[in-house]
């Protein structure tokens, strides 16, 4: 406790790290300030985790705990309206995300390279998937988007890898078909249904 700021690069190419605490002292997380891997990253809140820039940590975990409690199915907290930019970037045990009607914003990356995650429940705030938001994540099988998605970015659920084919099979849109950029799906091959007429 005490330190208030992570200086840029401080932990750059230090190989795996088996044990990372945020203290709740710490307000700043400079860029690159984590650019390794880490097997259990401890947080105070996910609200003081999202309240950092995180688009260029560039860190990947194993394990994430909360108050020291160990999270795989993630409920987003009711106090949190929005996910900011490779919040959950490389978040390996996660396994299923439920986000409340309450987020009305989720940044780039926000899922990106969540190798174990099977389960996404998107809530009614949401107007837009953002580039790489559920990108690389190769478990995920199934996904439904809710009517008020009216825009998919650029490879939103990109999936295109050497060393695996996406499983993602099934879309099911509930409203109206959204604008989506051409590369949304990139190595994707799944079949989408709409709710006007449950056929693709």
């Amino acid at each position: 406790e005490g330190l208030e700021e992570l200086d840029y690069y401080v932990f750059r190419s230090c190989g795996t790290i088996e044990e990372f605490t945020i203290p709740t002292s710490l307000k700043k997380i400079g860029q690159y300030a984590l650019l390794c891997e880490i097997e259990n990253l401890h947080v105070p809140s996910l609200e003081q985790w999202c309240g950092y820039d995180l688009y260029s940590i560039s860190a990947t975990w194993d394990n994430l705990y909360v108050n020291g409690e160990k999270i795989t199915n993630f409920v987003v907290p009711e106090s949190m309206t929005k996910i900011p930019n490779s919040a959950f970037n490389g978040w390996t045990s996660l396994e299923s995300v439920v986000i409340h009607d309450g987020v009305t914003s989720m940044g780039t990356n926000a899922f990106y390279n969540c190798e174990n995650l099977k389960k996404v429940t998107i809530g009614n705030g949401l107007t837009a998937i953002q580039s790489y938001a559920f990108g690389k994540c190769p478990s995920l099988t199934e996904i439904t988007l809710p009517a008020n998605i009216l825009v998919i970015n650029s490879n939103a659920f990109y999936c295109s890898d050497y060393n695996y084919k996406s499983p993602l099979a099934s879309i099911r849109i509930m409203g109206d078909a959204p604008l989506m950029a051409n590369d949304a799906f990139t190595g994707v091959s799944a079949t989408v249904y709409y709710s006007a007429n449950n056929a693709s």
